[in-house]
């Protein structure tokens, strides 16, 4: 199906995409969502629909922070020993990203830290904590957090059983050039990332993917705050109930562009389920698969006046609602 230009759709369904309230601009690309003859894989170098590759492949070269608040230098997962002195030193007296995050947090202002490459495995189980001590590593006010590339890798131990990041109310998460995989949320929603009301993310040029919500909403990204998404691939990603790929709730704003929303799965909406206010620009949301309906996007009802969705320029494909 071609989306023609300035479309305007209203409760309508087709093969477990479900639109409301929904205007699409110059959108293209053929929307077969469930007479799929095969359901080719997308690897982590798919390019996006537009000039730049979406999400962090290895051809791509990039420079760290000049001059960090806070510069990593190592791989274990340990906490500060004097969190708020504005040094970044565990025991060890090494820097980890725990501790540069929990530095950066009592810092005033706005604080960048450089995480280059290698694989920065979160280990210090303990969910429901608040500040980034133990469990997710959890933002409270500006940072900047930027990695090496598809190089840098925040993954989980086993028996995690918590997100990657939460983005507390007021804080403001810039990431970039990462690759994060893992979340594991047992109780709760944002299996990967979860953004606060009041909070806002950043996201760029990275990966994220095969992260869990087993009993709530958002496996790879859960807002109710001010999310931006650009240059990125969110794959495999897996809810128990919407948004396997990104919820975007409340009074939540969501901004993705060149990017791939792909391979996700949920009960429905399993590429993106919005009841925010969203915009989606030269982007891919294909091969998701949603149990009930909603496989690429699902957007919520025409009654409730806070949700809206511009698509432009975007391929919506090989979604599946079963």
């Amino acid at each position: 199906m071609t989306l023609s230009a300035l479309s305007s759709f209203r409760q309508f369904h087709q093969s477990g995409l479900i639109w409301s309230s929904v205007l699409l601009l110059s959108s293209c690309g053929s929307s077969t969502p469930n007479t799929v003859a095969s359901n080719p894989e997308i690897t982590p170098t798919d390019p996006g629909v537009g000039t730049v590759a979406a999400g962090i492949g290895p051809d791509q070269t990039v420079s760290l922070i000049s001059n960090p608040s806070f510069m990593v230098n190592s791989h274990v997962d340990a906490v500060d020993a004097n969190p708020g002195d504005g040094i970044c030193a565990t025991s060890g007296s090494v820097c980890t990203l725990r501790a540069a995050i929990q530095e950066a947090n009592d810092s005033p202002g706005t604080d960048s830290i450089a995480v280059p490459a290698g694989t920065y495995t979160l280990s210090l189980i303990g969910a429901g904590e608040n500040a980034a001590v133990t469990g997710d590593l959890d933002i409270t006010s500006e940072i900047t957090i930027a990695g090496a590339g598809a190089a840098t890798i925040i993954d989980t131990a086993s028996g995690w059983d918590d997100r990657l990041f939460e983005v507390k109310p007021g804080a403001d998460l810039t990431l970039s050039q990462v690759k994060l995989e893992g979340g594991n949320l047992v109780s709760g929603a944002g299996g990967g990332i979860r953004v606060e009301q009041g909070a806002s993310l950043d996201l760029s040029g990275s990966l994220l993917m095969n992260n869990v919500a087993q009993n709530g909403n958002g496996g790879g990204i859960l807002s109710s705050g001010d999310t931006t998404i650009f240059d990125t691939q969110i794959l495999g990603n897996q809810s128990e109930g919407g948004g396997g790929g990104i919820f975007l709730g409340g009074d939540g704003t969501l901004e993705i562009s060149q990017s791939v929303v792909g391979n996700n799965s949920a009960q429905w909406g399993a590429g993106l389920w919005n009841s925010g206010q969203t915009t989606v620009f030269n982007t891919k949301i294909k091969d998701n698969k949603a149990l009930s309906t909603g496989a690429g996007i699902f957007q919520k009802d025409e009654l409730d006046l806070n949700a809206s969705l511009l698509i432009r320029d975007s391929e919506i494909t090989n979604n599946v609602a079963i």
